[in-house]
């Protein structure tokens, strides 16, 4: 998909918005990165992937957000996000994308899923329900060893309720 001139223009009347907010300040890279993720989000640069740096705080999100919101709306695509930290989705969750659907007149809804390692696994929680009060570390790894090991023996409620949880 080319990037046509009403998604430029889209892109352009949001940043306008963005930046007619009170302390906001346009900044010339924030601006270059706008073009370069948009020209990339749909294909013009022949390459699949970017790649941009800047120090905290310099809108870098909301550089990715404007172009990508702008062609997903396009193309009536849902947008996902994958980000290395729980700590920036929850910052684009709760504070990016709130403030640039408040601030462009935008009816966009963002989730989180927090990966792999942030939902329980069976087999975990029946072996915990299952644990000896004496034992201080599980087995969760592919090589047997233990890798949970517990600050402090379970207390006789914990154990209850991990059963509940595991029957439920």
């Amino acid at each position: 998909m080319p990037l046509t001139d009403p998604i430029k223009d889209e892109i352009r009347a949001h940043l306008r918005k963005l930046q007619d907010q009170p302390g906001v300040t346009p900044r010339r890279g924030q601006n270059r990165m706008i073009a370069e993720v948009a020209r990339t989000l749909a294909g013009d640069t022949g390459r699949r992937v970017i790649c941009v740096e800047g120090p905290t705080g310099t809108g870098k999100s909301v550089a990715y957000l404007i172009p990508a919101l702008a062609i997903a709306r396009t193309e009536s695509k849902s947008l996902i996000i994958a980000t290395a930290t729980i700590a920036l989705q929850e910052q684009l969750a709760l504070r990016d994308i709130p403030m640039l659907s408040t601030t462009l007149g935008l009816d966009i809804k963002a989730v989180i899923a927090k990966g792999r390692s942030h939902y329980l696994c069976p087999r975990n929680l029946l072996q915990m329900a299952a644990v000896d009060p004496s034992q201080d570390a599980l087995d969760f790894g592919p090589d047997g060893a233990p890798t949970m090991h517990f600050e402090r023996p379970l207390a006789e409620a914990e154990r209850v309720q991990l059963g509940r949880l595991a029957t439920a």
